[in-house]
């Protein structure tokens, strides 16, 4: 027998405060447990495992209540991911199975992603059908005559506005399976701000509610009890449909009337029955009459359930004033500048304290018909109209989206074309391969800071980097105007290259001679911050030859250069003297065939571990001489 042994997490399943058994979690607190969810995900993979069974009862919390830190747990289904192998296997729990675990595609890192972020509506296929199953807060259920004849209610409900109860499970979980709406809540589409709606896709919405809350109020159901834009759901055509109705057995109240995610499920109960001790679970008419006035309200501003301005009640505060009933009665706020005055005076009669001088569902039909009239179009219009609407966001969210996906990518080209060679970056673009090359003729650059040493250790760490900063932007604006490319920096040190990966004949020697005096210039007049008054002392190596190139590396590549040349030209800027440009034999010889270039003989130079080289100072260039320029 194996067995695990782990740490005790006296705070138990997450899923205990999913599902009420246990004080839920507020907003504040779900970020916090959701980022350490995320961060124990991260860690996994960043040790190539993946969990394959995230779920809320496999995550425990180390304390009791909703203080805790997350632990997760049940590593029975984990695997360990290697880059050559695909595992494709069927596993995990049911109802939180990911999509390409059922399609027995290949498992990724992803496949935990699916499993954080899905939501509390597991979605199934039954009969051909795609539902949604709701896990209820009652644990057990008796199948009394008031119970079975709410079911048989449930099933002979059919309305266009009404989603379709599918059926309901009792064990070994009480849950209800209704039609599925692909599009989501209609508190999710008014929070995203990227859908647009205009007042006849709004009044069209508004309309939906009300034909299907009339239908329900003329069936058996006779109440919804819980009708608030989250229970307003949208169809792939966009038609709006009630749910979480009926089925008043399947429902018990919170142990935990006292907590702020209480408060701000009850931000659309109507006074009298925030008053009721005991109130009934379907509700009543009216109290739905004046739940629809909330929904018309955030339909309305789209600022939000019960928003009053810019002063924050909360949820507790909010309840607790309507509650009281003072006059005058505490409700949303009525901006007349955005809204209609028959709009207002909608809202009014709905939301009024007093349930008798609120409207049935029957007359707000009426009322609601004469403002989409007044908007224009009859059915087939308006639904035209909302599918239009809809393209029109699709287009404009993807448009949105190409927009930000290739300024993204020019960000990522542009990084690239700084980290490795032009040429080399599109032959990676185009999925070439990126072999090394060995290049017959290159000129390689070398320069660093005489005691650069004793200046650092005599200045802070931030002085030393805001100098090597100005210096190295300094240096970098000026390689842009020749036909150099910059290697590396490592501290001091500056390496630049010229011949490769695009060859230039001879014409390398020339653009790194003409680059090194171009810098050494400027290093002249280069200020130092904390030491304005020192002058920075560089020199300068240069040598031709032969060399190899490749970029090596997957997770940061580099573009390397490898060969004796580069050993030699490190050696040359090392034996270099401070504020001068020494040189090879091999690129003096180069730079006499381009002509132009003034240049003094050194002498023999010991090099260390190449013994002596004859070596050469570069002065200058005479722009008048092109004596032998036109020969190459």
């Amino acid at each position: 027998m194996n067995i695990m042994i782990v740490n005790s997490a006296a705070g138990g399943e997450i899923f205990d405060h999913c599902i009420g058994v246990k004080d839920p979690f507020n907003e504040t607190t779900t970020r916090r447990l959701l980022q350490q969810i995320l961060e124990a995900v991260d860690f996994l993979h960043s040790n190539n495992i993946v969990h394959l069974d995230l779920k809320p009862q496999n995550i425990l919390l180390t304390e009791g209540g909703v203080d805790g830190d997350i632990k997760l747990v049940d590593f029975g289904l984990s695997k360990i991911l290697a880059q050559e192998i695909e595992i494709r296997e069927i596993l995990g729990t049911p109802d939180y199975v990911a999509p390409e675990v059922l399609n027995f595609e290949p498992i990724s890192t992803l496949t935990d992603i699916w499993y954080v972020l899905n939501k509390y509506l597991p979605i199934f296929y039954t009969q051909g059908k795609l539902v949604t199953v709701k896990l209820m807060s009652r644990r057990k259920i008796d199948l009394t005559k008031k119970f079975l004849m709410e079911l048989k209610h449930m099933r002979d409900v059919s309305h266009d506005h009404i989603t379709r109860f599918e059926g309901a499970c009792l064990d070994p979980r009480i849950c209800v399976l209704t039609e599925y709406c692909p599009k989501g809540s209609l508190k999710d589409i008014l929070q995203n701000d990227e859908i647009r709606l205009d007042w006849m896709f709004r009044f069209s919405l508004m309309n939906d509610i009300v034909k299907g809350m009339s239908f329900l109020h003329g069936s058996p159901i006779h109440s919804h009890g819980n009708l608030k834009s989250s229970n307003c759901v949208v169809d792939s055509r966009f038609v709006l449909k009630i749910t979480d109705y009926g089925l008043s057995t399947f429902r018990s109240m919170s142990k935990y009337e006292d907590s702020d995610n209480f408060y701000e499920k009850k931000l659309w109960t109507s006074p009298e029955l925030l008053r009721s001790p005991i109130p009934p679970p379907n509700g009543s008419q009216k109290g739905d009459v004046y739940s629809f006035a909330i929904i018309v309200h955030e339909v309305a501003l789209r600022k939000g359930t019960f928003y009053v301005g810019g002063i924050h009640f909360g949820g507790r505060g909010i309840i607790t004033k309507v509650r009281n009933g003072c006059y005058p009665y505490f409700r949303p706020l009525l901006d007349h500048s955005i809204l209609s005055d028959d709009l207002c005076l909608l809202m009014q009669r709905c939301w009024a304290e007093e349930p008798s001088e609120r409207p049935d569902f029957q007359q707000l039909k009426d009322i609601i018909k004469k403002f989409n009239k007044e908007n224009g179009g009859n059915l087939v219009e308006n639904l035209l109209h909302r599918m239009e609407q809809y393209a029109n966001n699709l287009e404009g969210l993807v448009e949105e989206r190409t927009a930000a996906y290739l300024e993204e990518k020019r960000k990522a080209d542009e990084l690239l074309y700084q980290m490795l060679p032009v040429s080399v970056v599109d032959k990676l673009k185009r999925g070439v391969p990126v072999e090394a090359e060995a290049f017959e003729s290159v000129t390689i650059f070398f320069s660093d800071i005489v005691g650069f040493t004793s200046m650092s250790a005599s200045s802070s760490p931030m002085q030393v980097v805001d100098m090597l900063n100005d210096l190295y932007t300094l240096f970098d604006a000026i390689i842009e105007n020749f036909d150099v490319y910059k290697v590396e920096t490592i501290g001091d040190a500056y390496m630049l290259v010229s011949g490769l990966p695009v060859p230039n004949g001879i014409h390398h020697a020339a653009e790194i001679a003409r680059t090194s005096l171009a810098l050494l210039k400027a290093v002249t007049s280069f200020h130092v911050r904390h030491r304005p008054e020192e002058q920075l002392k560089l020199r300068i190596g240069i040598h031709s030859g032969s060399c190899c190139a490749g970029v090596v590396g997957l997770k940061m590549p580099r573009y390397c250069l490898f060969g004796d040349t580069v050993n030699t030209a490190s050696r040359m800027e090392s034996n270099s003297l401070p504020l001068s440009i020494h040189l090879s034999s091999l690129t003096k010889l180069l730079l006499d065939k381009l002509g132009s270039f003034i240049m003094q003989h050194r002498g023999e130079v010991e090099m260390k571990g190449k013994g002596k080289m004859d070596t050469y100072f570069l002065l200058g260039e005479d722009p008048l001489d092109t004596s032998s320029v036109n020969d190459v």
